[in-house]
């Protein structure tokens, strides 16, 4: 049995509706999901206790005579918002699993929230009838690339792997936004089908999308707009400053709550005490939108016509950032998947007193004591031409690394890129090529 929200409580003249008038909305669609699965004559209920008494006439009574009774699943989606202001959702929802639907053997619950903060603070974190009442709790990750895929391949979708991987770099792998492709769809005609031109589909997107995570999306927005203008990621001193938030426990709560999210992720910089970590924004989608989108701005209405210059620069970095969410695949394919690794990034400034090279690596596989996994990422539309300046480029970022860590381990640097390397004079300045066939590799 499915039970789902109305969605948004706007009235018809656009104003917001009242408490009232949001409880009356969600026990409509509740009525009519008991209806639509088979209850006969349901009234409409006024408040959730009568809504629930109604669930149990439409369950009925267990077959306790059956060595195996029909399995009941009632499926429960976007929980957070079927509690309305005062609407009293969650204490009728404790009452009917505790006080009736736990004692059975043929009732299965699943409730589901796309806002991570609602269903960890209300929910999971419940101090009433709920408390520790969960018995799993799957947390839901976005596509990996193989995935969207399959996702593809299921949609007829004429896609190669370096189009998918195009489309992953904007949209990440939310399934909600790959289904708005069409099976004659290009990745540049569905995309700015979604979000460029007069009328786009997911005009919005980005507000609608942090409205729907968090109850106050302003300060994670804050947040957020601070971490767009930094690609390697941000201190908390520096999300303060640049946020204009204060420190104390409402941003801890903020940063924990789009961690939790996906939004962003924390880490330690190589060399770095944990008091030091970064938070480092990775969702792709909202990238691509203070890339292009913001504000309504777009360099053109066609994604195509957007400069190359331009372009080439935000697909190298969406590139880094899409290997950054695959690290396991890089792993499986270097043969480390069984050893123990912690995924970082680093940097240092110029120093020519003590002859360091300003650098930065935005992938590092630590291994502990095996060594250190430096890896350069080239997105590419052919096999990669390694060029005297790479080679250049490697060793300053190697010999850079070796002498601001002090690190004694040994020293490997990497290519990731989309095809392979053509072969050349300068093809041993890495120690190995992964390939975007790799990438799609099922972990």
């Amino acid at each position: 049995m499915f039970f789902e929200h109305t969605g948004e409580y706007i009235s018809p003249d656009k104003s917001l509706k009242t408490a009232s008038e949001m409880l009356a909305q969600e026990l409509r669609a509740f009525r009519d999901s008991l209806v639509r699965h088979g209850l006969p004559s349901c009234p409409q209920p006024s408040d959730w206790r009568e809504a629930f008494e109604l669930l149990k006439d439409l369950i009925g009574i267990e077959d306790i005579s059956s060595e195996h009774p029909i399995k009941k699943v009632l499926f429960m989606d976007e929980l957070s918002w079927m509690e309305t202001p005062e609407s009293d959702f969650l204490p009728m929802l404790s009452s009917f699993w505790n006080g009736w639907a736990s004692k059975r053997h043929d009732i299965l619950l699943v409730v589901c929230a796309s806002s991570t903060s609602w269903i960890f603070k209300k929910f999971l974190s419940d101090k009433g009838g709920l408390y520790r009442r969960q018995s799993d709790i799957l947390n839901i990750k976005p596509f990996n690339l193989r995935e969207c895929e399959a996702f593809a391949e299921s949609k007829h979708l004429a896609m190669s792997r370096k189009n998918i991987m195009e489309a992953y770099m904007i949209l990440g792998g939310i399934p909600y936004y790959w289904d708005e492709f069409l099976p004659m769809d290009t990745v540049t005609s569905g995309v700015n089908r979604m979000f460029f031109g007069d009328s786009p589909t997911l005009d919005n997107e980005f507000e609608m999308l942090y409205k729907v995570a968090f109850e106050q999306p302003l300060p994670y927005v804050k947040v957020i707009t601070a971490l767009s203008g930094k690609g390697s990621g941000m201190l908390r001193e520096e999300i303060i400053k640049e946020s204009g938030l204060g420190d104390g426990g409402t941003l801890s709560t903020i940063l924990e709550d789009l961690e939790k999210a996906g939004f962003i992720r924390r880490y330690t910089a190589f060399g770095k005490a944990k008091k030091d970590s970064m938070y480092q924004l990775i969702d792709n989608f909202t990238l691509f939108y203070f890339k292009f989108l913001k504000d309504g701005i777009h360099y053109c209405d066609d994604f195509s016509q957007i400069p190359s210059k331009i372009f080439d620069n935000w697909a190298g970095h969406a590139f880094e950032r899409l290997c950054l969410l695959h690290s396991e695949q890089i792993k499986k394919k270097l043969g480390i998947s069984g050893i123990p690794t912690r995924v970082c990034s680093w940097q240092c400034r110029k120093d020519p007193q003590n002859g360091v090279e300003g650098a930065q690596v935005d992938l590092v596989i630590d291994k502990g004591s095996v060594g250190v996994t430096l890896c350069e990422m080239r997105f590419y539309d052919d096999d990669y031409p390694l060029s005297e300046k790479d080679e250049k480029d490697f060793a300053r970022r190697r010999n850079s690394f070796r002498l601001v860590t002090k690190t004694k381990k040994p020293i490997q640097t990497i290519l990731v890129t989309t095809y392979g390397v053509v072969k050349n004079k300068y093809s041993a300045v890495v120690n190995a090529v992964v390939t975007a066939d790799d990438l799609f590799t099922e972990i």
